[in-house]
């Protein structure tokens, strides 16, 4: 059983509270080492962020049949080329699989990762592709879903979670180039995760503009 954390909430826009995330997981990762990874207790939902992405393709064409038919053949090419960037290989470490601010609580001795229902061994630049995906493609809003993918990478952002990471488990240089597949992953990840919820919450037409700016930022991955 967990106890109480006072804290607060990190802030998406504040590199500092990024950078402090991005640690935690770095912290994670490398403490994961001796763990025995838990049973997979849910195998009908892949936990890897290629298995998710290829499930997400799968809902999105259904979502878009009528409407967008071409948004998801493109997001498959973007997964294709992103395949070819993240090769297997790497430092594989137990992730914690769902690293997004609301699972992260600022403390006075640091960061405290929340939500561990997605723990699985992988890459350990998946985990942070997907952070960075999710504060650097995407802005928060008050209204709708909750997110909206940027019209172009928030590059101060990305690099307070890259960096942030790097100053606790340096990342290779295989890695950094690896980094350009793994975080278009997440885009086609984040096509359907930040706007399904139990039921889709955009109608047709504004999900096939989210897509589409979602495949732009594939296409504009900053080198790292």
């Amino acid at each position: 059983m967990q106890g109480f954390v006072h804290g607060h909430g990190p802030d998406a826009e504040t590199p500092e509270d990024l950078a402090a995330v991005a640690r935690a997981a770095a912290i994670f990762h490398e403490r994961g080492r001796a763990i025995e990874p838990p049973p997979d207790l849910h195998r009908a939902e892949p936990r890897d962020r290629f298995g998710k992405a290829s499930a997400s393709l799968e809902m999105l064409a259904g979502a878009l049949s009528d409407t967008a038919p071409e948004t998801a053949p493109r997001l498959r090419e973007v997964l294709d080329r992103a395949r070819a960037q993240a090769p297997p290989g790497g430092p594989r470490r137990l992730l914690h699989g769902d690293l997004d601010l609301p699972n992260a609580l600022l403390t006075e001795n640091g960061c405290v990762l929340l939500d561990l229902d997605d723990v699985h061994v992988d890459a350990r630049v998946s985990d942070v592709a997907w952070l960075a995906t999710l504060v650097a493609a995407m802005s928060r809003t008050r209204d709708g879903p909750g997110y909206t993918f940027r019209r172009a990478w928030d590059e101060r952002l990305l690099r307070a979670v890259v960096d942030g990471y790097a100053s606790v488990a340096p990342l290779t240089g295989e890695e950094r180039a690896s980094l350009r597949g793994w975080l278009a992953t997440s885009l086609v990840c984040a096509s359907v995760d930040a706007f399904h919820h139990g039921g889709w919450l955009l109608p047709p037409d504004k999900l096939a503009e989210e897509a589409a700016r979602a495949t732009t930022l594939a296409d504009a991955v900053p080198s790292l």
